[in-house]
């Protein structure tokens, strides 16, 4: 995430995990932050410590679903609260947007 003039950049590293529920009715994306050799923070970025969520999309028709969002994050350091509400309203439109071209590339 990039910073603005009052924070530094933070990063994290995610895995994500796809999952279906057995009736075939829902599914969805699961994420949680990792630690991977050669991907150490650096002084010029601070670290997230925390970054865990999903994405579960549940068929409501043939034609729609249902989408949401839930995600726990701690953006390390002290940013502004309101800085903290920009980046969470920003992100779950952005995020469903990569999603949906994940989709469709596949």
């Amino acid at each position: 995430m990039k910073g603005n003039f009052l924070t530094k950049d933070r990063d994290v590293l995610v895995r994500y995990k796809t999952y279906e529920d057995s009736a075939g009715n829902a599914m969805g994306v699961k994420w949680h932050h990792i630690e991977k050799e050669g991907y150490e923070a650096t002084d010029t970025v601070i670290r997230m410590p925390v970054d865990i969520g999903n994405w579960r999309f549940e068929k409501l028709d043939s034609e729609s679903c249902m989408a949401t969002m839930t995600f726990q994050f701690h953006p390390g350091g002290n940013p502004p609260t309101w800085l903290v509400n920009m980046i969470v309203k920003y992100y779950a439109p952005h995020e469903l947007e990569h999603l949906r071209s994940i989709c469709e590339n596949e």
